[in-house]
This record gives C-alpha cells, structure tokens and sequence, in this order.
C-alpha cells in the first residue's frame, strides 16, 4: 500500500459507528491490528460489542467522561485532548492498520482540538495505515483532505 487510506463517515450518527465498527470487524477478520478511540459520549455504541475477545487484535478506548464532575466542559476538553493523543500515538506507531476516530468531527468543530495541526497530521498518515473519522457533520477542509467521504442519511419517514 502506497498510502494509508484517510475515510470520512458522516451523519446523522443512524450509521456511522455500525459501518466503522464493521470494518473494524473486517479489519480483525482479516488479522490486522486496529485501534478504535471514541471522542463522543456514545457508550450505547459499543455496549454489545464486547472487545475483550478481540484483545489480540483490537485496542479500544472508550470517551471517558464523569457527569458528577464539577467542570464538565473542563473533563470533556481534557478527555478529547486524551483520546487525541493517545491517537496520535497508535498513528505514528504504525502499529495499527485501522485506527478509527469516532466522532472526531463534532470535537474538531468545537475548536477543542488545533484543526489545522489535526488534519495536517492526517493527511500524511503513515503507508499501511488506514483512518477512519466519524461525526454527523463535516466541515468543508475535512472532506478536501478525506481520500473517501460517505454520507449516511435516513431516506424513510
């Protein structure tokens, strides 16, 4: 693979953790290390879907977020700040062959996070290394970076 693939699943959240936790079955299934951080407060996503029987292949990290904390906005900006890192990391470490970032474009928008430096890093995303982002909405200079953009909307009423 000449370069990892940067894929952007958007909207109204009805799909878009079910299609990044399917190639994140696709990926195990096929032996590669993927790395799945959530960056929304979504626990319900991954409630069924029991990671310790992938260890092997899946590092999953849960958005860590305390709702009896005193500053929420200050946990919710420390957590975002964590779950970057710790992507940052699992990204650069070529480690992983799918490395997923569910709901990073809500935190991105929110301007918690450098957007600048944030897709900048994405872009050059290290050969063999694919990166899904989810959210419901994206803005403009994410769907310019993203080599695949998947829109998911509801089509009955």
């Amino acid at each position: 693979m000449k370069k990892g693939l940067l894929m952007l699943y958007i909207g109204n959240q009805a799909g878009t953790t079910a299609m990044a936790l399917g190639q994140t079955l696709r990926s195990i299934g096929r032996g590669f290390r993927t790395c799945y951080i959530q960056f929304c407060d979504n626990p319900s996503a991954c409630e069924s879907f029991r990671v310790d029987m992938y260890n092997e292949f899946l590092e999953f990290h849960q958005f860590e977020k305390n709702p009896t904390d005193p500053d929420p906005e200050m946990k919710n900006l420390m957590s975002s700040t964590h779950s970057w890192n710790l992507a940052h990391k699992a990204i650069i470490s070529e480690e992983f062959r799918l490395v997923v970032l569910e709901g990073i474009t809500e935190v991105l928008e929110s301007g918690t996070l450098n957007k600048e430096s944030v897709v900048d890093f994405l872009r050059a995303c290290p050969a063999g290394t694919n990166i899904i982002l989810t959210g419901r909405d994206a803005p403009g200079y994410l769907i310019e970076a993203a080599d695949l953009v998947t829109e998911v909307r509801e089509t009955c009423q």
